[in-house]
This record gives structure tokens, C-alpha cells and sequence, in this order.
């Protein structure tokens, strides 16, 4: 059994991946001006790790790091999911190219959601 797994819908069937411990797993979905970047792999201290970054899509203009989240962010309430959704939001309200209106992609509109806006 694969420690990391990866799956994938567009315009034709699903497709996954596996990943190894040695390997991790990486997944990159975007459109040609803006798009999110995802590595999970293990961290130093042995256990899965999501390093989530906004990227220039397939322009490639910028990659900013949204943060770091191990099992134990989900499970605890220290703010984490709040430090997300302002990350977020601070990306939106950041002039320069989002490829289109920053307000119009979902998970904007999720953050805005979650911080009552």
C-alpha cells in the first residue's frame, strides 16, 4: 500500500497517483494565470506533511508559500485554519495578476465565507 495517493478529475476520468516515503507526492492544478501547488510528503520529524503554495499558473509568474500542515493542524483548534483563510485573503486584496478577479475563484470565496465576510 502506497503511504501517499493522488487523484485527479478534468474533461475525461479520474486519474491517481502513488507515492512513496522516499518519492512523496506532488500535484499542481492551474490555469494559465493562477493555480495551487501541493507536496505532501514526511518531515523531519516522520510524519506527513502538506506545503500548499499559490502559484503563476502556467505563466510561472510567482509561487508564494501558504503555509505548512501536518495532521496535527487538523485535529487541533490553534488558529491554524484562520492563518489559512487570512492568507487567502491577504492574496486577494494583493494588486497584481490573479489571473482575472481574484473574488471569483472558489476558494476565495470559501475563505470569505469562513471570516464572515
Amino acid at each position: 500500500m502506497s503511504r501517499f495517493y493522488a487523484s485527479i478529475r478534468g474533461s475525461q476520468d479520474e486519474a491517481t497517483r502513488q507515492g512513496t516515503t522516499d518519492s512523496g507526492i506532488e500535484g499542481h492544478v492551474h490555469g494559465w494565470a493562477f493555480g495551487v501547488r501541493v507536496f505532501v510528503d514526511e518531515n523531519k520529524n516522520g510524519n506527513d506533511e502538506a506545503r500548499i503554495y499559490l502559484t503563476g499558473g502556467s505563466y510561472g509568474k510567482g509561487t508564494r508559500l501558504l503555509g505548512r500542515f501536518t495532521r496535527d493542524d487538523l485535529l487541533k483548534e490553534d488558529g491554524t485554519a484562520e492563518k489559512l483563510v487570512k492568507a487567502v485573503l491577504d492574496w486577494a486584496r494583493t494588486p497584481g495578476n490573479h489571473g482575472g478577479n481574484p473574488y471569483s475563484h472558489n476558494f476565495v470565496k470559501l475563505a470569505r465565507k469562513l471570516a464572515g465576510e
